[in-house]
């Protein structure tokens, strides 16, 4: 009885946000969203939407262009490049929104240096603006691009290899048996990634907000804050919701739709020479330095630029708080997913698996959205205890940050640990029930071991998350709280561009030694994959 209530305990807290934000939209009179609809609603929408056609259309072409490559042919480099395409993951987009209009714009050295080499001036020349819906959509697919490659490289690995073959043999030519065979039979993994990057787009606020770009996440700040209009902001906060869940579904819908058996066996790889070898190399180079190189050494030179950017007191302040922080969320997501996960081991019918599906969801919640409904929440709690209101007990603190980064980052620790459990063989727990081995013993003795590996790198996937997340951090910190991430923020926000820059470089590279952690105990052989 007591883990069902606690169970439901949680359940109730994950959908908590949710209702809040459907009375803070009720309270409101129709004026607010009538004059949304009548001003700026439409822009919200095609805006929103262009950004998320446009980013899964590079996503998937850089995504599905190197996976396929790496899992079908052999070529000079690709030991080194098949690890390194993951690295755009640990660049945060709004990073990259700043370094590339800065140095894309036209004062920027790139323009520059165009106009003294062919002595050009303004007017001469067309020149791309970064600052712009078709830029933010190139940008956001050189960073997501990851969640694409990543799950179309284990699809192709698996069986479509072995389709192709089958393809070839009937007389089908490579190319056609590409778009025909391995390309649907892979499609379960490239609209899962698909879905991943569209719910990117639609949660970032840092990016789209310094490139001009008005999206809804914008839209939700700019009524929230500029306009002190909550209920306003909450009616455009459940309409972003309503459309994620339309993309989940329809992204499930496709998945249950197109199954495929899976080969794991090996499949003989077509090693290429000469100038094949050098094209498919540069192909899956060009993403990595678009998406991660490049970015980086624009940061250097503008921290180099910086005569006075150095090691102060508040990066110190910055990185301990987005360090400790973070390392608290990890301890609740990843807490709760093998909570979650031996319970449901052992109960499998039990009401609390519904209990995980309702927590699971808030993935899908953009942290803009959580941000309103959760202040909500706190401040009923407050509310609740009449004179120790005044202390602000639970939004003058990081509790009700770590309770946004719950619901977010849930579903990640769960997705690693789930995955992690269903690889350890139910023989192995009738063999320790034939033992007496049962319940919390069979849990430490055997379990809680042999998912250190799914543990692990739950722990990596959180850490990465907390570190680049942004919009319920801004929203929800308390007073005088800076992380990495606001910091970087506040310093773009004021064009301080260089200032930026040593914040920036150091949250790329704990997320980049966290991401290479993560992918060397993901690949095939490793401690994870042997359990």
């Amino acid at each position: 009885m007591l883990p069902k209530l606690i169970f439901g305990g949680i359940a109730v807290l994950a959908c908590l946000p949710f209702l809040g934000l459907i009375l803070i939209a009720s309270r409101g009179d129709l004026n607010s969203i009538s004059h949304l609809f009548h001003s700026v609603l439409g822009a919200y929408i095609w805006n929103s939407v262009l950004l998320c056609v446009g980013s899964v259309l590079g996503a998937l072409a850089l995504g599905i262009g190197s996976a396929w490559l790496t899992a079908r042919y052999d070529f000079w480099g690709k030991k080194m490049l098949t690890p390194l395409l993951v690295l755009p993951l640990a660049m945060p987009v709004y990073v990259v929104a700043y370094v590339y209009a800065d140095a894309l714009q036209y004062s920027g050295p790139v323009q520059s240096f165009l106009r003294a080499t062919f002595a050009w001036s303004k007017g001469d020349y067309w020149f791309p603006d970064m600052r712009s819906l078709l830029g933010a959509c190139a940008m956001f697919a050189c960073v997501l691009y990851p969640y694409v490659y990543l799950l179309c490289k284990d699809a192709f690995v698996a069986h479509g290899a072995r389709y192709i073959d089958v393809a070839r043999s009937l007389g089908m030519h490579r190319h056609k048996a590409f778009w025909h065979v391995a390309l649907p039979s892979a499609r379960p993994a490239w609209v899962a990634g698909a879905a991943l990057v569209m719910m990117e787009c639609l949660a970032d606020y840092g990016a789209v907000s310094y490139l001009g770009v008005d999206t809804f996440s914008v839209g939700i700040f700019r009524t929230w804050f500029g306009l002190a209009d909550k209920a306003g902001a909450a009616q455009l906060s459940i309409c972003l919701l309503v459309f994620v869940a339309w993309t989940v579904h329809l992204e499930h819908h496709s998945r249950d739709l197109a199954q495929y058996s899976a080969y794991t066996a090996a499949q003989a790889r077509i090693r290429l020479s000469g100038l094949k070898s050098l094209a498919a190399a540069w192909l899956c180079a060009l993403p990595i330095l678009l998406g991660f190189v490049l970015p980086v050494l624009l940061l250097c030179r503008l921290w180099w630029q910086d005569s006075d950017s150095q090691w102060q007191s508040p990066h110190t302040l910055a990185l301990w708080h987005s360090l400790w922080v973070a390392l608290l969320c990890i301890a609740v997501c990843v807490g709760l997913a093998v909570l979650f996960a031996l319970y449901l081991r052992q109960h499998p019918t039990s009401p609390s698996k519904y209990a995980q599906q309702l927590l699971a969801m808030g993935y899908a919640a953009p942290g803009a959205v959580l941000a309103i409904a959760i202040l909500w929440v706190m401040s009923v709690f407050e509310e609740s205890l009449g004179r120790w209101s005044a202390t602000l007990l639970f939004t003058g603190s990081v509790f009700a940050l770590i309770y946004a980064y719950t619901i977010r980052f849930f579903a990640i620790a769960a997705g690693s640990i789930d995955s992690g459990l269903a690889r350890i063989s139910k023989s192995i727990d009738d063999a320790a029930n034939s033992l007496g081995v049962r319940g919390l013993a069979a849990c430490r003795r055997i379990h809680l071991p042999l998912l250190k590996p799914s543990m692990l790198s739950a722990a990596l996937l959180v850490f990465i998350d907390c570190l680049k997340e942004l919009p319920a951090t801004l929203s929800l910190r308390p007073f005088n709280f800076n992380t990495l991430a606001t910091q970087i923020h506040q310093f773009t926000r004021d064009e301080r561009l260089a200032e930026a820059a040593l914040p920036s470089l150091l949250l790329v590279g704990l997320c980049t030694i966290a991401l290479l952690y993560y992918y060397r105990l993901s690949e095939p052989g490793s401690v994870s994959g042997d359990t």
